[in-house]
């Protein structure tokens, strides 16, 4: 063990190094440094108690989740150590416990919150062997990386195991259909609200059951594939939530867990699923109902979507995303459709070229568009459209077409250049902008606004 208390020392120290240079960095590297140095560095961590350590895993809400659990404890005197900035492999798990424990490796937390990437958790568990795991649902995601949802479907149920208090989504089949494989499964969903909605067009489409491949039937979704189901064929269904979320009033900004009324600071539908599952947690840890409606009350999503630049008279709200699956996407297209007063709304989306065979020049993907609505951000008073993208903006405008934009008041831009996007929206009418693109492209527009300043 002599060789694992110099790794940590030498870990502790390099992360000190880094906050003295550039306090925003070294999220993963001081993990990255004790696991090059020692392999089995991260599982050499004796003194940690796994009966208080939460992973937080699944295709989307896993930093959402994550943050709002680790403020509803330290809002209630919890102390609580978590990768929140978003470094969810193993190095950044490693991380945590380098920075939260003593020389002697002895935690300085009472309990540990883990966000954890899909493809990541058998490594985690391997050394992290948590007793409570959140499952916020598996969907299409980074088809670049996993494919087909059935490959992070059957990850995940190969890491599970009867030492585990599952917490799972009973809104999302694939979800769900891990109830058998914990020691225990704390069930956590949202009723039907105002924003839930039917798929019924000829070309809707759902999923497979993840037990007889036959047809799943949504009584009503709350967002893409998750609300009220059953099998078509093998009966496989919704229970009755453990934790649910009710009488969603997203006016007023208010919904309900058992008998207290909670405040949504964030008022999307898929946060929705965040407060359940962060409530199914911390109500299995002790807290009450109202202590942690007080504490969700104030919580600000540290890793949040939505900053806000000035550019002459224009306010640019830039939702940041990934775009990697439709439910990011959708969910910022419903937070745009909340804001009914006039606006411009701008979306470039664009190639990925993460992880990209090396003879392909360019990934482009546009289908996550076609799985999304669009009508309701439509309709919330959109005086012009922009469309831009190298590669892909007649696709995007033929998407915002089919969804019944008015051709007059669509704008599209055969290129990635901010000079060329900003003009179009420096020629509205409207001092509001709502922005979505990838963060690496926003990267050049905020460079083009600070030069223009």
């Amino acid at each position: 063990m002599m060789w694992f208390y110099i790794v940590l020392a030498i870990a502790k120290l390099s992360s000190i190094a880094i906050n003295l240079i550039d306090s925003s960095r070294g999220t993963d590297f001081p993990g990255k440094l004790a696991l090059f140095l020692d392999k089995k560095f991260a599982s050499k961590f004796k003194q940690v108690d796994f009966q208080k350590t939460i992973i937080v895993t699944g295709s989307n809400g896993k930093s959402t989740t994550t943050n709002l659990l680790y403020h509803i404890f330290t809002e209630n005197g919890v102390k609580a150590a978590s990768n929140l900035k978003g470094s969810n492999m193993l190095n950044g798990v490693a991380t945590v416990f380098v920075k939260n424990t003593s020389l002697s490796g002895k935690p300085k937390a009472d309990v540990f919150i883990l966000e954890v990437d899909e493809r990541s958790l058998p490594d985690v568990l391997a050394s992290y062997p948590a007793e409570h795991v959140v499952v916020t649902n598996v969907m299409q995601d980074q088809v670049h990386r996993n494919g087909e949802p059935d490959l992070v479907y059957s990850i995940f149920k190969n890491s599970f195991n009867k030492s585990m208090v599952m917490y799972l989504n009973n809104d999302e089949p694939r979800s769900k259909s891990y109830e058998s494989l914990g020691r225990e499964t704390v069930y956590y969903g949202v009723e039907q609200n105002p924003a839930s909605y039917v798929k019924d067009k000829p070309l809707d489409v759902t999923m497979p059951c993840p037990f007889c491949r036959h047809k799943i039937v949504f009584s009503f979704m709350n967002v893409s594939n998750m609300g009220r189901f059953e099998c078509s064929h093998c009966g496989f269904k919704s229970e009755e939530s453990s934790v649910s979320v009710k009488q969603a009033n997203f006016d007023e900004g208010t919904f309900v867990i058992g008998s207290t009324e909670f405040s949504m600071p964030y008022t999307a539908p898929v946060m929705l699923y965040n407060y359940a599952a962060s409530a199914a947690v911390a109500m299995r840890f002790g807290l009450s109902e109202p202590s942690i409606a007080k504490a969700v009350s104030s919580f600000v999503n540290v890793s949040g979507r939505m900053e806000s630049l000035k550019y002459k008279d224009k306010t640019l709200n830039y939702i940041r995303m990934k775009q990697e699956n439709p439910e990011t996407l959708q969910g910022a297209l419903d937070a745009i459709a909340q804001d009914k007063t006039e606006k411009v709304f701008v979306i470039g989306l664009c190639t990925l070229d993460e992880r990209r065979p090396h003879w392909v020049p360019h990934y482009a993907n546009t289908y996550y568009a076609y799985e999304c609505d669009f009508k309701p951000l439509l309709a919330s008073g959109v005086e012009k459209v922009i469309a831009f993208s190298e590669y892909v903006c007649y696709d995007i405008a033929n998407r915002l077409l089919y969804d019944g934009a008015d051709p007059d008041k669509l704008v599209v831009i055969n290129s990635d250049e901010p000079k060329d996007v900003m003009k179009a929206i420096g020629e509205s009418k409207s001092s509001t902008v709502y922005f979505i693109t990838l963060m690496r492209v926003m990267d050049g527009f905020k460079a083009y606004i600070a030069q223009s300043a």
